[in-house]
């Protein structure tokens, strides 16, 4: 647990001071998420227009956990750190993934930017049907986004490819987020890692039928924070048994 708290403190440092570089990143988010925002509230009803809001900030989470936490590695590995941390006792992938809160961060920021050009079009996300659904669906889809991150950053070691090249689901699940599925799809898509707490999350906004599969998708969570761990677990024996790890480079 101290050595959680200390990460977490470090994390919390390297934010204040680049500050401005976190602001960068959101801003350039924000301004992505709402050429989509834009998109939908002029061509569809205001009630798409907030679900497309929520579908966005949870694109949001999912690209900021996949380049916050899997990239990181990268970062780590630049700097000639990847062995220090793990003789110091602390796995590169641990001290990846407690960059977490960063993520919620930017996310964050990138969010209220996009709440502010929601509500110069006359638009107010914030009015939804079930604040509860909503409020679990994105905290179920950041501890998701955060062992999505830890499995790049593990395989990003392993393999030593760039973690940029492994992230895939920043890019598939922002068009499906926005996708209409029938609500009888729901029950199937709270299972899908990622795309099912995201997309419930927008389902809040227009009804309350979401909760129902929030135990669903809770399950969902529970396997992908296990299979997340054992598979950081794995690395770092296939780590010890190539003897040290290798600098990450395009393959």
């Amino acid at each position: 647990m101290r050595k959680l708290k200390a990460l977490f403190w470090l994390h919390l440092l390297r934010t204040r001071r680049y500050l401005v570089s976190i602001l960068s990143g959101s801003f350039t988010d924000a301004l992505w998420m709402a050429i989509f925002l834009f998109g939908a509230f002029s061509s569809r009803d205001i009630l798409y227009a907030k679900e497309a809001y929520w579908a966005l900030v949870a694109w949001a989470i999912i690209a900021n956990a996949g380049w916050m936490i899997g990239g990181w590695i990268d970062y780590l590995s630049e700097l000639g750190l990847l062995e220090p941390l793990d003789l110091a006792g602390s796995p590169p992938v641990t001290v990846a993934s407690a960059r977490a809160f960063t993520v919620l961060f930017s996310v964050f920021l990138s969010s209220c930017m996009l709440l502010l050009l929601s509500f110069t079009l006359g638009l107010n996300p914030l009015e939804v049907s079930s604040p509860l659904g909503l409020m679990v669906s994105l905290s179920l889809l950041w501890i998701q986004a955060t062992a999505y991150g830890s499995i790049i950053a593990s395989t990003v070691i392993l393999t030593t490819t760039p973690g940029v090249l492994l992230d895939i689901a920043s890019l598939l699940y922002m068009g499906l987020l926005l996708v209409d599925f029938p609500v009888d799809m729901l029950s199937l898509l709270s299972l899908i890692p990622l795309l099912g707490p995201g997309y419930l999350a927008r389902q809040s906004v227009n009804s309350t039928y979401g909760l129902n599969f929030i135990p669903q998708a809770v399950t969902t969570t529970a396997l992908l924070v296990i299979l997340a761990t054992r598979y950081s677990r794995y690395v770092v024996e296939a780590i010890k048994r190539r003897e040290g790890y290798k600098s990450i480079a395009f393959q």
